[in-house]
């Protein structure tokens, strides 16, 4: 689950201002975290044109990956401030200083839209043998290294909440 941001049609409903009249000048560039053809990718490339018609100039999306997003986030945190380069991210910046993979979130960052919000979840087959968190929890603990956990990959909301504490409250993961 990922939360979007587009900046383009932010920026415009901020307000028009002496400084803004002619944006955009030039070319906007929106870096995605993530790989051509994922979720964040496939709904910036949705919106694109909808923020261009807005905006009345052109938005350029570019796949910028690696480091779980890191990378993308970190060149659009060395770009100007200046509405020019936007970072296209959803909520794994939240947790690179909690995994070591840089120094900033969201924090430094001045969010213009959010396009859409998740929630993360967790399931289990109908076959397990716990039916709440608890007794999933329970059941973990009795058997170590049996149960088996998928999330969106390393930097992933899933295994970030494990490094925010929430691991140390008793909870092992294998």
């Amino acid at each position: 689950m990922k939360t979007f941001i587009l900046g383009a049609i932010g920026a415009l409903s901020l307000g028009a201002t002496a400084a803004l009249a002619d944006y955009p000048e030039k070319e906007i560039q929106g870096i995605i975290q993530w790989g051509a053809g994922g979720s964040t990718d496939t709904v910036m490339r949705s919106v694109t044109p909808h923020a261009e018609e807005v905006l009345g100039g052109t938005v350029v999306m570019q796949n910028m990956t690696g480091a779980v997003g890191a990378i993308a986030l970190n060149h659009v945190a060395g770009s100007s401030a200046d509405g020019y380069t936007l970072l296209m991210g959803a909520e794994n910046p939240l947790l690179y200083k909690i995994m070591g993979l840089g120094d900033k979130d969201y924090s430094e960052f001045t969010p213009v839209s959010i396009l859409a919000r998740g929630t993360p979840i967790l399931v289990a087959g109908s076959d397990a043998p716990f039916d709440t968190y608890a007794e999933m929890i329970d059941y973990v603990k009795a058997n170590p290294g049996e149960v088996r956990f998928g999330s969106t990959g390393p930097g992933g909301l899933g295994l970030g909440r494990d490094r925010d504490g929430q691991g140390r409250r008793g909870r092992p993961r294998t």
